[in-house]
């Protein structure tokens, strides 16, 4: 036969000579229940007693585990954590600040102002006269201490200086009250606009540190690497604050309508003006009502761009100082003039 099968054993394999266990397993019960033992006893020296199907899932598990409890949070989950250190450190502050200050911070913030007759009273306007503006007879933006009157002229001279109203003439309208005036404070007017627990919140105790509290009062209260992100948080609440303020009234427009209204109900011919009064370079500004009744005219001036940009210039650097360095209670504050 030329074509056939030949077969002549497994290379290393002798006759009489079986590699592994003796066959059949269950021939010799007594070396078989030794040899498990001794199998289990190697196992365990390697994997460390746990019952597991492969042993590198164990490896996979700890290792999935380890990864896990390594995974750096994501950029949600420290924005909130950040969040909370911040609520924080402004409740600790403001307690500490509100009771050092508690007099002085109630006279600022809870007690109304009152404007006797015959006051003098000043605004800004692209009009000569206020009988000249289209919404005179609703309300009007006032000042009666010279800081806010140099805040209001700051504001209208960098629009001219920008040259937004270039072409425009500003003018400083001289007024005087034509009655007693009774202005509701800023607090008051917080719980018409956020409800009663308004001023324990979080938010409010964090435009009165913005507003009064001088950095080197809040940096005793803030670890150091988080005193300048911490400082900053409470200045760029400025540029939502409003946002939130008018939205139990809708929007802003409608919102001054109704604070008027629910304002006159009490008693009171006009509003500190909030989103003012927050900045640091604003005292007691004022939102009045019907001046067409409450107000009169007594003369008008122009704003000179040339003359006045080195008042501009020296407003800017000393506010600036003062938020630098300012405290409540200094020469700087509660006092006309900076």
């Amino acid at each position: 036969m030329k074509n056939y099968l030949a077969h002549h054993g497994v290379a290393g394999q002798k006759w009489g000579q079986r590699h592994g266990p003796p066959y059949p397993l269950n021939s010799n019960p007594s070396k078989q229940a030794k040899l498990k033992a001794k199998s289990k006893s190697s196992y365990n020296k390697l994997y460390g007693g746990h019952t597991i199907k492969n042993p590198l899932d164990n490896l996979m598990i700890n290792l999935i585990s380890k990864t896990k409890s390594q995974k750096e949070p994501s950029k949600v989950d420290e924005l909130k954590l950040k969040q909370q250190r911040y609520d924080k450190y402004t409740d600790e502050i403001y307690t500490e600040f509100s009771n050092t200050y508690k007099k002085k911070l109630k006279k600022l913030l809870d007690t109304p102002i009152t404007i006797a007759k015959d006051q003098n009273l000043q605004r800004y306007s692209m009009h000569k006269k206020l009988s000249d503006e289209k919404w005179h007879s609703d309300y009007s933006y006032v000042s009666y201490t010279k800081r806010d009157d140099l805040a209001y002229k700051t504001s209208a001279l960098a629009n001219k200086l920008s040259g937004d109203v270039e072409t425009k003439d500003v003018f400083r309208q001289s007024l005087k009250a034509n009655r007693d005036l009774k202005i509701m404070p800023f607090s008051e007017v917080m719980t018409l606009i956020d409800g009663e627990q308004s001023l324990k919140s979080t938010q409010y105790k964090s435009y009165v540190l913005d507003k009064f509290a001088s950095k080197s009062f809040i940096k005793k209260f803030v670890p150091v690497e988080d005193q300048e992100g911490y400082i900053d948080h409470l200045i760029n609440l400025r540029g939502t604050k409003m946002n939130l303020m008018y939205q139990r009234y809708g929007e802003p427009e409608d919102g001054y309508d109704k604070l008027v209204d629910e304002a006159s109900k009490r008693g009171y011919q006009g509003i500190v003006d909030v989103e003012d009064f927050l900045s640091p370079w604003f005292e007691k500004p004022i939102i009045l009502f019907n001046p067409s009744d409450n107000i009169r005219d007594v003369s008008s001036t122009i704003i000179k761009k040339a003359s006045d940009k080195p008042i501009y210039d020296e407003y800017s650097s000393r506010m600036m100082d003062y938020y630098e360095t300012g405290r409540i209670g200094n020469d700087k504050l509660g006092k006309s003039g900076v």
